[in-house]
């Protein structure tokens, strides 16, 4: 079974994605690996702003591959 995935959400589950992963490896990951101090604050913080950051690359990867793909057509 095959899910489609409306092309104006595409960006924000790309996005979102990309973003809890971040978020996983940069802020609970990588602070463990190295024995820093993980905090409730800095989770917090950590979240906020890879979440932020997964819009913004999902929104502008989407828009560009769009845009590279319409270049191809022509």
């Amino acid at each position: 079974m095959s899910i489609k995935i409306n092309a104006s959400y595409r960006w924000l589950l790309e996005g979102l994605f990309w973003g809890v992963f971040m978020f996983l490896s940069m802020g609970v990951i990588y602070p463990w690996i190295t024995d820093e101090v993980i905090t409730q604050a800095g989770l917090i913080k950590s979240f906020i702003f890879w979440m932020g950051a997964g819009l913004i690359y999902g929104y502008f990867f989407v828009r560009w591959m769009r845009r590279r793909k319409d270049g191809k057509n022509r």
